[in-house]
């Protein structure tokens, strides 16, 4: 595909770019983006402005050519009156008897009507676009990525299994942490030979009528017997461990201990929804991307350490998934059975899907290889995985390592990780304070394999909420956006005002749902 080809040339060796103090996280995505999509795109320039004729309502339906046409629609007397009345009625049912929510159908259906003439209205354009590019996200999910996930997922971890299990004491522990995460993953990547060939044939159902999917499931089936077997990890506190995990992702019912990260994950993410709902395969990928997109190796550790306190875990796990980390950036260097080096199949993993998605908000292997050759005194270079076991020996490496690392941003937007709470007593008080959600969002810091991305209403909403925004100036404390008199939940319409709409703005003013100390001024920063 040339989407594909295009997009490796954003290499694994180009991370992110380094914080610059005072930097909107937007500000520097959007520069990121530029410089490494840029060159993919060219302005198309347009000189029209579209333009309608003022309506004069009501509308005489004696003026209406084919008025008759819109009467056979069924509408209510009461409707057809608010149609004439404003131009516009909002109602269901009126067609097959039943009620649409795909705008799709609603134009095939009206389409067959004669003599009726259709508006083609910019949102159903939109719809549409949205329509493509989840279908050839899809598409590329299930032909490409799914399979490269999981070959990706098991040569790391085969190599993982030979360092847990080797006499090199300084790379075990380390190895130990990284075998566990990926066979995780792979567990929850795995579909069994006799799911999917059930799926296969309700897949190609006309009551579903996947088609698409059924040959993307169809064709994984037929190279199944030659992948690689399943990560295996001896009965072992490590395989408990596995086992806990695995379970508490595919009940995904709420925040859980890890027992392979020793802090609290918000497993309900695991969830499949979207497109991904659609087929055994398209679940099981979500699963295994989900894993690998939120599960964080700590960068800082230290006492005390919990939800509430100024770190997530004790200084030595921080140490130890650090090192994990670590190893795991290294072992892009192993080679898959098709002959292609796992980085290359990490970067073709992670360029398509940050062109369609966004950039990581969290710190990827780009930047833990990076910083494992800034650490390194060797002139002529080492092998990451040299550079990997230094951090295990005693001195100042994992020290330095981490120094390179902190030079890089925290995430912009928090996700859960470790159920952190706010303890700060003027954030309780009610007192903007988004240095607060500052420090939680650094103390989640650390490595994520395809890292969670930034989507800018995402950040936009994060900050326009307790602890950034204070306590109501005015009205009920139980208002919708309200808990206690802060503002817990986000609009919506913060979005839409953000992006310039002043209908939006006055709808949030009318409702008091600006009405909270700090939000006018956050608005202002954002905008």
């Amino acid at each position: 595909m040339r989407i594909l080809a295009a997009l490796l040339l954003v290499s694994l060796a180009a991370p992110a770019l380094l914080a610059q103090e005072g930097e909107d996280p937007t500000a520097r995505h959007t520069r990121e983006l530029a410089l490494r999509f840029g060159k993919f795109y060219e302005p198309a320039p347009h000189e029209v402005t579209p333009s309608l004729p003022a309506t004069v309502f009501p509308i005489d339906a004696g003026k209406v050519a084919g008025w008759e046409s819109v009467e056979r629609l069924g509408l209510s007397q009461a409707a057809q009156k608010k149609l004439l009345e404003q131009g516009f009625v909002a109602t269901s049912g009126f067609f097959r008897g039943e009620a649409a929510e795909d705008v799709v159908k609603a134009y095939e259906s009206l389409e067959h009507r004669e003599g009726l003439s259709l508006l083609v209205t910019s949102d159903a354009l939109l719809h549409l676009y949205h329509i493509q590019f989840d279908e050839s996200l899809k598409g590329i999910e299930e032909r490409e990525f799914y399979l490269d996930a999981v070959l990706l997922v098991r040569a790391l971890g085969r190599r993982a299994l030979e360092i847990a299990s080797s006499h090199d004491a300084t790379l075990a522990a380390a190895g130990e942490l990284a075998l566990g995460y990926l066979a995780v993953a792979d567990r929850l990547l795995s579909v069994d030979e006799a799911a999917l060939k059930k799926d296969i044939e309700r897949l190609s159902g006309w009551q579903v009528a996947e088609y698409g999917s059924a040959e993307a499931t169809e064709a994984f089936l037929a190279k199944l017997p030659s992948l690689p077997a399943p990560l295996a990890v001896a009965e072992s506190d490590l395989a408990r461990g596995v086992e806990k995990d695995l379970a508490s992702a595919r009940a995904h019912e709420g925040f859980e201990e890890s027992a392979l990260f020793d802090y609290r994950e918000d497993f309900s993410q695991y969830k499949p929804r979207g497109h991904y709902e659609r087929s055994e395969m398209l679940r099981a990928y979500f699963r295994g991307l989900m894993w690998l997109g939120r599960m964080t190796f700590l960068l800082k550790g230290g006492e005390p350490y919990g939800p509430a306190a100024p770190y997530l875990v004790p200084a030595t796990t921080a140490d130890r998934q650090t090192r994990a980390a670590a190893l795991l950036a290294a072992l892009l260097d192993e080679k898959l059975p098709d002959g292609r080096l796992a980085r290359e199949v990490w970067e073709r993993l992670y360029s398509v899907t940050a062109y369609y998605v966004g950039l990581a908000d969290d710190l990827t292997p780009g930047e833990y290889r990076t910083a494992l050759s800034a650490i390194s005194d060797s002139e002529d270079g080492k092998l990451a995985i040299e550079l990997a076991r230094e951090l295990a020996l005693p001195g100042d490496a994992l020290l330095a390592y981490r120094w390179e690392l902190a030079r890089c941003a925290p995430p912009a937007i928090y996700s859960g990780t470790g159920e952190s709470m706010v303890t700060d007593r003027a954030a309780l008080a009610g007192e903007p304070s988004p240095q607060v959600l500052d420090k939680l969002l650094e103390k989640t810091m650390g490595f994520r394999f395809l890292g969670q991305r930034f989507v800018p209403d995402s950040y936009w909403m994060g900050r326009l909420v307790f602890p950034t925004v204070g306590a109501a100036t005015e009205g009920p404390a139980d208002r919708f956006t309200g808990s206690g008199g802060m503002r817990i939940f986000p609009r919506g319409l913060d979005v839409m005002a953000l992006l310039g709409s002043a209908r939006a703005r006055a709808v949030l003013a009318e409702g008091g749902d600006d009405a909270y100390k700090g939000y006018a001024e956050e608005f202002v920063r954002l905008s």
